[in-house]
């Protein structure tokens, strides 16, 4: 395809005159080194972004402006254009080519030209720019890559050579036109899944010849575009065909003559339509060849009800009818030696290939079956160990070379005899190739399998049995608590465990490890809370789950690989505990939702009151002292609980006819007890790293006045020289925005 169009696209007389014209008149102007006029005053730059019509952005045809008689100089602007993009230049300097504002659409038209006609060129954007003077003069063209990262592109554009040569290895110099046509249609309709651009997400991506070729999904112009690319690349001339009615693109591929028959306007010579999309079940090895070198009748008849004109027609219906359509010939046509074969479902397990004869052209259908079967299509293995597979074949392998391949060598490793040894956990494919045929195993390299056992201390029970994996350990709703457990792992001398219990009381304890005893013995102690991992050099290949069963609460989620699982700060009792260890990235036992629960921080005090002494003890905002009593506060005790760094808080209270105390801190009485003085005003203020995470917030209720507003961190509540006495107050903490 990439002279298609060459024998009609050219500009105009007109454009001819003004793209060599105008330098020719430049030339005039400057000879003899005079300069022309105001040449001394440079003309301000300005720039022009276009739009054009790609087919690996989604469109299905071009504008052309005007075109007439095939040019010379057209083609060669077309070559700087071409040459420009394939080595991702940022621009094209196109001054000397004359071009003013008024000619811009050839040059929309030119870059839709080489850019369509050359599918390699998928990295380039649909939009470019034009900088031109206010005279109207096109200075440069300011190219956009779709990739911007010049490494990167020569990366796909090396994976996209790769891919080609692979399917071009397919062929020989022996195969006729169509055996080679039909050779790249089997190989991009089986490697390539039709994913339409909502699937993909939205982007350009699938529709580009790299999409189909590479990544292995396209839509249909992803698949017009490589099936011109590879025949291209076979010297066999194409043109791409779009349906802007039926949305659809598909090939018109030309035989006996091509380019010539083309410029001698010598229409339907050989010309065939061939819809690679539309013979894609996208099953695995199932190729139509319903859509193959048909005719314009014969593709009509399958549904392309029309088309916009490519500027050829087909009227040969050679093949409109021929043998391969038919449902028993829905399989990959392949040449093994000098006989062509069909491959019936590959990867499965009755995979077969189905001898059709030494041409594909006249066939010798025959009953005779070559068999090659690989000894296990799917294994798993252990990481370190190995598994031998063999490759077995009618009516034989002898004299016959078999070249077996690993798809990751990183997951699993195979020898020149088919030993696959296990190096990291993960998927790889093992290839066993033998005259062309190839078969596969998919390998699951895994972790060794570890034997856990654990054991639980409980209430008035003592120690039950040991368990194993997954297995429940404790007791529920008996109200019983657990107070000590024991861990063990075998199976991996690379692997151990290591645990850790938060008991009452005594908070989160040293870790112990390999069957040690995490919580106490005989003291009465219940476990809260625990913490598991596994360790050495062996753990990364696992993960280890555990949930536990809480007092008043049930089952928490599942906790893994040393998180907390259970509650702290709320006095809660572990009743029972399940522990799994799975192979790393394994899904989760259950829902690892709401596994730890922790007590937030909080505010207790209490008040000495007038005739009533120390009241009850309260928390987090409510009052203490009272109120319509006309009883005073005589002193004051504050603490915090539930801290989650280090810190606390102080106090300071401002007494009848005494004035400020010194500050109290963490519990400590501040005021006065037995000596009927009143408290009249009071400060508080949090301590240590906790003070930069909280607020403490405070109001009082004042004699005569009521409930003060509220104030924080250090700031006075109350009244000082006024003689009023504090009745009430309300304390809470406040999380720092």
């Amino acid at each position: 395809m990439r002279k298609r169009k060459a024998f009609i696209l050219a500009v105009t007389a007109f454009s001819l005159f003004s793209v060599f014209g105008q330098a020719a008149r430049a030339e005039e102007e400057t000879a003899g080194g005079i300069p022309a006029e105001n040449s001394m005053a440079e003309e301000p730059e300005m720039t022009q972004t276009v739009t054009a019509d790609l087919y690996q952005a989604g469109a299905l045809g071009t504008d052309d402006p005007g075109i007439s008689a095939y040019s010379l100089q057209t083609e060669e602007m077309e070559a700087q254009i071409c040459q420009s993009l394939t080595q991702v230049l940022p621009e094209l300097d196109v001054s000397a080519w004359g071009l003013t504002t008024a000619e811009a659409g050839y040059l929309k038209n030119m870059f839709e030209h080489v850019v369509n006609g050359h599918p390699e060129l998928f990295y380039v954007s649909n939009k470019y720019s034009y900088r031109y003077k206010n005279s109207g003069e096109i200075l440069a063209v300011v190219w956009d890559y779709r990739e911007k990262d010049p490494g990167r592109i020569a990366s796909m554009k090396a994976a996209m050579e790769e891919k080609i040569s692979g399917i071009l290895t397919k062929t020989d110099p022996s195969m006729t036109e169509v055996e080679k046509l039909l050779v790249l249609h089997d190989a991009l309709v089986t490697g390539t899944v039709y994913t339409s651009a909502t699937e993909w997400g939205g982007g350009s991506g699938c529709y580009t010849a790299y999409c189909a070729l590479v990544e292995g999904r396209a839509v249909c112009q992803g698949y017009a575009l490589a099936f011109d690319l590879l025949a291209e690349r076979l010297g066999i001339w194409t043109e791409f065909v779009a349906s802007t009615e039926l949305d659809h693109a598909w090939n018109l591929v030309l035989l006996e003559g091509g380019a010539d028959a083309v410029r001698s306007r010598s229409l339907g010579v050989g010309a065939y339509h061939v819809d690679c999309t539309w013979d894609d079940r996208d099953r695995p090895g199932e190729v139509l060849h319903r859509n193959f070198m048909l005719s314009d009748s014969g593709i009509r008849s399958t549904g392309h009800t029309v088309w916009n004109d490519p500027g050829l027609s087909g009227t040969e219906t050679t093949y409109d009818a021929y043998y391969w359509r038919e449902p028993a010939y829905d399989y990959e046509f392949v040449k093994s030696g000098s006989v062509w074969y069909q491959i019936d479902r590959p990867e499965a397990p009755s995979e077969e290939w189905k001898r059709i004869g030494a041409s594909l052209m006249n066939p010798e259908i025959l009953s005779a079956l070559y068999q090659v079967r690989i000894s296990e299509t799917e294994c798993r293995i252990e990481k370190g160990k190995t598994k031998q597979l063999s490759l077995s074949a009618l009516p034989g392998l002898e004299g016959k070379t078999v070249l077996w391949r690993s798809s990751d060598e990183g997951v699993a490793a195979v020898d020149a005899f088919g030993k696959v040894t296990g190096l990291r956990t993960g998927t790889a494919r093992i290839y066993a190739s033998v005259d062309g045929i190839t078969r596969s195993c998919q390998v699951q390299v895994g972790a060794a399998v570890l034997s856990l056992r654990y054991q639980a201390h409980v209430q008035s029970r003592g120690w039950q049995d040991e368990v194993s994996d997954g297995v429940q350990a404790g007791t529920r709703g008996q109200a019983k608590r657990l107070e000590a457990l024991k861990i063990r792992v075998s199976g991996n001398a690379d692997v151990g465990v290591a645990y850790q219990a938060h008991v009452q009381s005594q908070g989160w304890q040293s870790e112990v490890s390999d069957g040690d005893l995490a919580g106490t013995e005989n003291q009465a102690k219940r476990m809260e809370a625990i913490r598991i991992r596994l360790t050495g050099n062996g753990a990364e290949d696992y993960d280890i789950y555990y949930r536990v069963y809480v007092q008043t609460y049930g089952w928490l989620g599942w906790a893994k690989n040393g998180e907390s699982a259970g509650t702290e700060g709320l006095a809660k009792r572990l009743e029972a505990v399940e522990i799994k260890i799975v192979e790393k990235g394994s899904q989760a036992p259950g829902s690892m939702e709401d596994a730890f629960r922790k007590a937030q921080p909080g505010v207790s005090y209490q008040t000495h009151v007038q005739s009533y002494g120390w009241q009850s003890l309260v928390s987090d905002g409510a009052p203490a002292g009272t109120t319509g009593r006309a009883k005073r506060l005589e002193a004051i005790r504050i603490s915090l609980s539930n801290l989650p760094v280090s810190g606390g808080i102080r106090y300071q209270t401002h007494v009848q006819s005494e004035g400020w105390q010194d500050w109290k801190s963490d519990g400590a009485a501040a005021g006065t007890s037995g000596r009927a003085k009143r408290l009249e005003a009071i400060r508080i203020e949090l301590t240590g790293a906790f003070a930069d995470q909280y607020d403490v917030c405070y109001r009082v209720h004042v004699q005569s006045e009521g409930w003060q507003d509220w104030v924080k961190n250090g700031e006075t509540a109350g009244t000082v020289g006024r003689a009023k006495r504090l009745e009430a107050i309300e304390i809470r903490l406040e999380k720092k925005s």
